[in-house]
């Protein structure tokens, strides 16, 4: 996943993931992934806060 925006009210967004689904029994699946997301934000060190974030769930087809 890459998502460019322009569109960001104190500059420009940037986003970038990777994920993973694990095949489970029968029809649940787990799924794993982790993004980054710079935003321009005016105030911060550099103008801009970057963050990373993990998550995991769960898709049932």
């Amino acid at each position: 996943m890459w998502t460019p925006s322009s569109r960001y009210s104190d500059g420009n967004y940037y986003g970038l993931g990777v994920g993973v689904q694990v095949a489970g029994e029968k029809r649940w699946n787990t799924v794993f992934r982790i993004d980054f997301h710079r935003k321009g934000i005016y105030g911060f060190k550099n103008n801009r806060l970057d963050s990373v974030s993990f998550g995991f769930g769960f898709s049932f087809f």
